[in-house]
């Protein structure tokens, strides 16, 4: 044994040598060397180390054969005498021959054994359940780990049994006739949905995937695959459900509602659809869209959705869709895709009748345009106006300073000498001369509230009023009042200080010799309130809106100078400005206007 050791480890096996278990091993042949002579060993053996092991071992007869198992060599087995007298023959190699097939069949055997257990450790370790059955007597052969989990059975009740006894749908006419085309090779795979009755009764909805295999020199045999599904079911369920509510709520939804798949092709419509064209839900969705569509919009909604498709954007466009009653009218198309793993799986879209807006949006072009050709027409009669104001007044006013004029001439022609009677009668010339006048500015003024725009600035209208009582020189018996928080305004000055002026002017005028006059605000909201108070001889309240009037005065013009112009003005200004004016006052108890500003 040591120099047989010597020998592998100093000389490995070499699976090109011409000769021994090499050969035997390449060409399955048996090699037989009955006689083993010094001579032998020295004419074959080149290697002199090599030699001298051989010689050693004392060998006299040798043989190889190889082990067989179906026509496949699996090794070989080496047999030689040294120290007996005994030689190999022909006789002890066909028994070694057989002893060697003997072995690879055995050799065979395990192997496959071991592959058969690793082979049903790793089935028994999945999900899904493998059930093996003969096709003649249908009853299983083998089942898996996750055939028994899923119906209950024991392997050994299993081993008893038949697809029959856990389909009970089926019956055997029916499952032979399912199963024929496979053992005659018409069909690969069959797979189909079934329920299997678990051995509480209850049942299992499966996916069964049938095979049938014949391997060589074997009978042929049925592998079948089940997989439960009761939680795919489920789902299909919830999605069936939701697609059902989803077209429930389309159904309701007075817009045009569809889906399509990722190339375009539309595979829903909602009723709404076929109520407003009339089109019939056999019709193909194409030619249903080329008979509603409109043919001047087909070319530009052909383009949208050519770039759209592709390009996986959303789109929207504008065209007309033909009722059932052959009207077309607008509707607004809007498309987007509904991604999953990075593609587009499908598109959602909407039509909805804008029709009513399209020719509101065109009634309303149309009135702007009117408006817009008005306010022109307008701004031009305003400059009209502006002009005629402009010539009246000073063609009114020239006569009147003649006249003014010619008064005062004949007062200085008479001297001293001029009667009482006639100065009296030239003083009240004069007056009704400024009267004219007056009224011809009040007028000018009134004309123009609104059409002169004034530009905004800070006011500080504590100093406005204040300015406006200095410019309007009140006698040395009135008293004016200026309230210290008068706020500061970013406005218009020019409109505000005629509003002033005209208000605390009227309570002037009408207060008496010793009115006193207050001026103050308070802030209310978006706007100012201020007031103007004075303690003269009121107003009666069923005159309130009447001094607002234009050409209005309560007091006789003999003993009251004034045009009637004042609140007039002072109303329409406020009013311009988006305020209101209103006075609190009864006769004998003073009188207070009020009128807001905006902030």
């Amino acid at each position: 044994m040591t120099l047989a050791w010597e020998l592998h480890k100093r000389y490995p096996f070499d699976p090109d040598a011409p000769t021994g278990i090499a050969k035997v091993l390449r060409t399955g042949d048996s090699e037989l060397i009955p006689e083993i002579s010094e001579e032998l060993i020295r004419t074959h053996v080149t290697d002199e180390g090599l030699r001298e092991i051989i010689l050693a071992l004392g060998l006299r007869s040798s043989m190889i054969v190889p082990l067989v198992a179906h026509g496949r060599t699996l090794g070989a087995i080496t047999m030689a005498v040294a120290e007996s007298g005994r030689r190999f023959d022909e006789a002890d190699l066909r028994l070694a021959e057989d002893l060697g097939r003997r072995a690879g069949v055995a050799l065979d055997n395990a192997r496959l054994y071991r592959e058969l257990d690793r082979f049903r450790a790793t089935l028994d370790q999945t999900r899904d359940c493998v059930f093996m059955f003969d096709p003649e007597t249908l009853k299983f052969f083998y089942v898996n780990q996750g055939a028994v989990n899923q119906v209950g059975y024991s392997t050994d009740e299993l081993l008893g049994m038949t697809p029959l006894d856990i389909k009970p749908e089926l019956d055997e006419e029916r499952y032979r006739a399912m199963i024929a085309p496979l053992i005659s090779g018409e069909q690969e795979l069959h797979t189909f949905e079934a329920k299997h009755r678990h051995k509480d009764g209850h049942l299992i909805p499966v996916e069964v995937v049938l095979q049938y295999t014949a391997p060589p020199d074997e009978e042929g045999r049925f592998i079948t695959i089940v997989r439960d599904i009761t939680e795919r079911k489920r789902a299909e369920d919830a999605l069936r459900q939701s697609e059902q509510r989803y077209r429930e709520l389309a159904d309701t939804m007075p817009q045009v509602v569809w889906q399509a798949r990722a190339d375009g092709a539309v595979e829903y419509l909602n009723r709404r659809w076929f109520e407003y064209t009339g089109r019939s839900p056999e019709e193909p969705w194409e030619l249903s869209w080329r008979a509603v569509l409109h043919p001047d919009d087909e070319p530009r909604y052909t383009e949208v959705w050519s770039r759209a498709i592709p390009a996986g954007k959303p789109y929207e466009v504008e065209v007309r869709l033909r009722r059932r009653d052959g009207v077309y009218r607008w509707h607004l198309i809007r498309a987007r895709p509904v991604y999953a793993d990075g593609r587009v799986a499908y598109w959602v879209g909407t039509g909805t009748d804008i029709d009513d807006q399209k020719r509101s949006e065109e009634m309303l072009r149309e009135r702007s345009q009117e408006l817009e050709r008005l306010a022109a027409e307008l701004e031009s009669r305003n400059r009209e106006l502006d002009q005629f104001a402009y010539v009246t007044s000073h063609d009114l006013k020239a006569p009147l300073r003649g006249i003014g004029n010619l008064a005062q001439w004949v007062e200085e022609d008479l001297g001293d000498n001029i009667p009482d009677e006639v100065r009296n009668h030239l003083e009240l010339l004069r007056g009704r001369v400024a009267r004219m006048e007056g009224l011809i500015d009040g007028i000018l003024q009134y004309s123009r509230v609104g059409r002169v725009v004034s530009p905004a600035e800070p006011v500080n209208v504590r100093e406005l009023v204040e300015e406006v009582v200095d410019l309007l020189s009140p006698p040395p018996g009135v008293t004016v009042e200026v309230a210290p928080d008068l706020p500061v305004l970013v406005t218009a000055k020019l409109p505000l200080q005629q509003v002033f002026q005209n208000l605390i002017g009227n309570a002037i005028k009408h207060g008496g010799p010793a009115v006193r006059i207050r001026v103050s605000c308070e802030a209310r909201g978006g706007t100012y309130e201020f007031a103007v108070a004075d303690n003269g001889p009121g107003i009666a309240p069923q005159y309130h809106e009447r001094i607002f009037g234009i050409f209005q005065t309560l007091a006789s013009r003999d003993k009251v100078e004034g045009s009637g112009l004042g609140l007039a003005l002072v109303k329409k200004i406020v009013e311009h400005r988006g305020g209101r004016v209103r006075v609190v006052s009864d006769e004998g108890q003073g009188a207070t206007f009020f009128f807001t500003w905006p902030k």
